[in-house]
């Protein structure tokens, strides 16, 4: 009985663990910084990463003033760069190409 109870505890020991570290390895995915624009970043995620980049938007073109509104704060957290995309007009690339004149602008 006692061989039953130590090798149980240590299976489910072994199974903890690997769930501590399946969990920690997505937390620090969760927290690298984003430096190149995909088609499904979060903008939440984004603006939480670089605070001042909601403004450098909205400052380069009126179709972003949306950022701002009630219903873009209903729909943040979920809106991805191609919805952004879609919702403006803008190509994806003119966004991606905006992100790394802002990340050059933030890095001077």
């Amino acid at each position: 009985m006692k061989k039953y109870i130590k090798s149980f505890d240590e299976e489910k020991l072994k199974e903890a663990v690997r769930i501590k570290d399946s969990y920690l390895k997505a937390e620090e995915q969760n927290n690298e910084k984003i430096t190149e624009l995909k088609p499904n970043t979060k903008v939440m995620k984004l603006f939480k990463q670089y605070p001042t980049l909601k403004d450098y938007m909205i400052s380069k073109h009126e179709k972003f003033k949306m950022l701002k509104s009630p219903m873009f704060k209903a729909v943040g957290k979920v809106a991805t760069v191609e919805m952004v995309s879609e919702r403006t007009g803008f190509s994806f690339e003119t966004l991606q190409n905006e992100f790394k004149k802002y990340l050059e602008s933030i890095n001077e």
